[in-house]
């Protein structure tokens, strides 16, 4: 059994989406601390044919307080600030009506949590491309213990995982603390690249936006196949 282990964030690039693609279990690392000016919080999309920000404004906690624990400063930003900003962005593109369809599920949120709101907008656009076969699991659940590497294999350990697929993001530091000595689940790393696809007023590609981009531009159907592909 394949899994993945990724905080959860917001609006991801289509990375994220290849990753769940790639597995049958999917840890969404919810009890490690908050990052400022991460992709907890934000993401890019194209607006006006330039990179332009989506972000969510948090509440001010310390920095050492947990991702799970961070709250959104108000219910109705999705409605007043992203969703305005996304309708602009896309509203001209031909696969807008995909775009509603998100539009509409975010405005429906009532949480103030962020991690709720990053975790259920990755769930729907997963099931909305198709992808049924994964478990979502939160760690928070599990009631792991450790840092690092020691949490991720007892989270391995606590689901019973067969296989470890990380990013290279991860490498680093699984090889500083001397992943393969601890444990005997075996890890591959995916190196996903955005492949081009045709952006509405763009002549020069703009990769590595949020995976709204992509569905905007190529819609649901073509964007699941996307997802797919490997380099």
């Amino acid at each position: 059994m394949k899994c993945a282990i990724m905080q959860p964030t917001f609006l991801p690039w289509v990375g994220y989406f290849h990753l769940i693609n790639e597995v049958e279990k999917f840890v969404f690392l919810d009890d490690v601390q908050f990052s400022k000016g991460s992709w907890h919080n934000r993401n890019k999309i194209l607006l006006a044919n330039k990179v332009s920000w989506l972000t969510l404004p948090i509440k001010k906690r310390s920095l050492l307080t947990l991702l799970n624990q961070i709250e959104v400063t108000d219910k109705d930003v999705l409605k007043n600030n992203i969703n305005l900003k996304i309708k602009e962005a896309y509203k001209n593109h031909k696969n807008y009506s995909c775009i509603v369809e998100i539009i509409d599920f975010l405005e429906n949120l009532e949480t103030l949590s962020l991690t709720e709101i990053n975790i259920s907008i990755i769930k729907y656009i997963s099931a909305k491309l198709g992808n049924n076969k994964v478990k979502f699991i939160n760690s928070s659940d599990l009631k792991v213990k450790g840092k690092r590497t020691e949490k991720v294999i007892n989270i391995l350990d606590k689901i019973s995982a067969s296989k470890y697929i990380s990013t290279p993001g991860a490498q680093e530091y699984l090889s500083e603390d001397n992943y393969s000595l601890k444990t005997k689940i075996p890890i591959s790393f995916i190196n996903y690249f955005t492949k081009e696809y045709s952006q509405k007023g763009i002549t020069n590609f703009v990769s590595n936006l949020s995976i709204i981009d992509v569905i905007a531009n190529i819609g649901w159907s073509k964007t699941s196949d996307y997802i797919k592909l490997k380099v």
